[in-house]
């Protein structure tokens, strides 16, 4: 028989996991949107790759933490408030934690391999951690109470990065990342991008606000 390597529960009427925890051999496991709470028999998944929790009313990250071949972590709408536990990670490309509970994102900084993160509607105010993180391409802090962008500044690979609705005034600290294709400055406090005007590849959505404040 062939070895198990996806298996996608998602959106089902599952709650228990201790018998998935037995399938030695998954890369790709999808449990969003079930009852499940208690995620400790996933701890011994040591081969996956891809995990989608979104959904689910988790709180306790700790048996992530010895999944180290981990690259696709999806945790959006969980009840997550820690990450220390995601620390040792070091291969994680793609992380989801949009909507839970995060306040800080200190753990985040030795993920030197993410590329992709998703962090909206979370009360974040400092982001001095991901300045580490060499190469993010697209980031995400929509509704999060952030003002100070300047760590961001470090980001050279970063394409996207969306601000909506944060609390941030001063682009200044982006002119510097040549890569940045997308820049979504609607909602924010931000009435001057005449310090991106040397970034030639950039849109900048929201741009109707700074038109009207001309007018």
């Amino acid at each position: 028989m062939a070895a198990l390597l996806s298996l996608a529960l998602g959106h089902t009427a599952v709650t228990d996991v201790a018998a998935v925890g037995r399938i030695l051999t998954l890369r790709s496991l999808s449990l969003s949107a079930t009852g499940v709470r208690d995620v400790w028999p996933l701890a011994t998944l040591t081969e996956l790759e891809s995990l989608e929790l979104a959904g689910v009313q988790i709180s306790d990250l700790t048996p992530l933490g010895t999944l180290a071949k981990l690259r696709r972590l999806d945790l959006n709408s969980t009840k997550i408030r820690d990450l220390a536990p995601l620390a040792t990670l070091g291969r994680l490309e793609y992380l989801d934690i949009s909507n839970t509970d995060v306040s800080d994102l200190t753990p985040l900084r030795e993920l030197h391999a993410l590329k992709r993160l998703f962090a909206n509607l979370i009360e974040v105010c400092d982001v001095g951690p991901l300045s580490q993180l060499g190469d993010l391409s697209v980031l995400t802090l929509l509704g999060s109470p952030v003002v100070d962008i300047t760590p961001l500044g470090m980001l050279r690979n970063l394409k996207s990065l969306d601000l909506e609705g944060t609390q941030v005034a001063d682009v200044t600290p982006l002119n510097s990342l040549k890569e940045l294709a997308w820049l979504d400055l609607t909602g924010t406090r931000v009435r001057d991008i005449g310090a991106l005007s040397t970034l030639k590849r950039l849109t900048i959505r929201g741009l109707e606000l700074f038109r009207l404040a001309a007018s």
